[in-house]
């Protein structure tokens, strides 16, 4: 459980993107178009009904066949149909608990033919055997969502999860992704970027209102200034959200982190129910000197009365003195520059400081609260705005990498990317469960 605790302390700020960090490294785009095949669609059908997990891409002749082609076709003959299907799409599903199925393109000498459809090949004829009996039921998708995602599918790289694969593209962190445990994305790409948008949800996408579409929910959105990398270089990550639950939500399905949290600091459920309704600020900056390579900065604006959430750090601070942890009062300049705020900060016997809070005095509601982990907090900058509707996220994977701050298991493309940014807003207004997303990824 403390490792565990300790990777989301990391890593929790990115949780909303990582899931597309898994996807974009297997995406080859190029601009030719598409051309269709007969019996495409019904074939994905089938596909749809057996998968966990469903992505096309665009062949691209001038690279050579993945590895995956060459290991089922032999090299010979996957050379020669990624040559004769420059432009075309192609799809990997993974099924339900298995390996890879590929839908391979129909080549340029047959598509007249009476035979001109996709062609699956599997892994093995066990694999095949299995495809065909549980894919009998397969239909045509029945939300007007769903049917959009099948058209970009079709179309374009795009890619189609479900919950189910959740646990083997995120890993340890899919405990924080349950608002995006299914989903469908657009991926294209322009010089550098590599740009996502579409759909995702925390339940699947055929089970969406008549309501939900494939529209941004804001008619002004593409009018919005384009997305620039984080402003300040000691910046991290920078993460603004109206809920804390659309992060850490998901923790609260896990009896024993809840019991923990009660047991060993003090928070009820209620309380907890309350903080994840608040909107939070997360920032991560690195740091040049001391024990660690960053600090957490965290903001919370919570609808707790001070005294309650003075009484929620209260018990909070007797637990971290039960560990042996040390309390001290240190002034913390404002950002006017002229006044200070006293700020609660904790450490080791003679050590750096490991984090703490500052609680200001105030009757306003909502009660801010402004926290950190690995340095002292800030104090809380009164000027900056609420989250709004909207979910933003800047990252900066390369500096990251640097920092030890994410895994070295990252493809190439992500390690090197200078920066992240996405966006995620609610496509119906009086429905939480689905969120418009859109973002990018640039390289340095």
């Amino acid at each position: 459980m403390a490792k565990r605790l300790r990777w989301v302390a990391v890593h929790p700020l990115t949780s909303s993107a990582l899931l597309l960090l898994i996807v974009f490294p297997l995406v080859r785009l190029s601009a030719p178009e598409w051309r269709e095949s007969a019996g495409g669609p019904a074939t994905l059908h089938r596909l749809l009904a057996v998968s966990d997990l469903l992505q096309s891409y665009r062949v691209e002749a001038k690279q050579p066949p993945p590895q995956r082609w060459q290991q089922r076709l032999g090299t010979e003959e996957a050379s020669r149909l990624w040559t004769a299907s420059d432009g075309s799409i192609w799809w990997t599903a993974w099924l339900n608990g298995g390996s890879a199925v590929l839908l391979l393109p129909a080549t340029a000498s047959n598509r007249s033919s009476e035979q001109s459809m996709p062609r699956l090949v599997f892994a093995d004829p066990g694999q095949a055997s299995v495809f065909e009996q549980q894919s009998r039921k397969g239909r045509p998708p029945r939300s007007r969502l769903m049917k959009q995602c099948l058209t970009r599918l079709i179309e374009g790289p795009a890619v189609l999860w479900s919950a189910e694969a959740l646990p083997t593209m995120a890993g340890p962190i899919s405990a924080l992704l349950q608002s995006a445990s299914h989903g469908c994305l657009s991926l294209s790409r322009h010089g550098t970027r590599l740009s996502f948008l579409g759909v995702v949800a925390s339940r699947p996408l055929d089970r969406a209102p008549a309501a939900a579409q494939w529209v941004a929910p804001e008619s002004r959105w593409s009018e919005r200034q384009p997305m620039t990398p984080v402003v300040h270089q000691s910046e991290l990550v920078r993460l603004v959200s109206p809920r804390t639950d659309l992060l850490l939500g998901g923790l609260l399905d896990n009896a024993s982190i809840k019991q923990s949290l009660e047991t060993n600091f003090g928070l009820p459920l209620t309380t907890l129910k309350s903080l994840l309704d608040a909107p939070i600020q997360i920032r991560l900056e690195s740091k040049d000197s001391g024990p660690f390579q960053a600090v957490l900065h965290l903001e919370l604006q919570t609808t707790l009365k001070r005294h309650d959430l003075a009484a929620v750090l209260s018990r909070v601070g007797h637990a971290l003195e039960g560990r042996g942890l040390e309390r001290r009062i240190e002034d913390v300049i404002n950002p006017d520059g002229r006044s200070a705020s006293p700020a609660v900060v904790w450490s080791r016997a003679g050590g750096a400081s490991l984090g703490g809070w500052i609680l200001p005095p105030s009757k306003d509601s909502p009660q801010r609260v402004s926290l950190s982990v690995g340095g002292p907090p800030l104090p809380l900058d009164r000027t900056s705005s609420s989250a709004g509707r909207e979910l933003t996220l800047s990252v900066r994977p390369a500096d990251l990498i640097k920092r030890d701050l994410m895994s070295q298991s990252w493809s190439a493309s992500i390690r090197e990317a200078g920066a992240l940014q996405l966006r995620l807003v609610p496509l119906l207004r009086s429905k939480s469960d689905w969120q418009w997303m859109e973002g990018q990824l640039a390289d340095p």
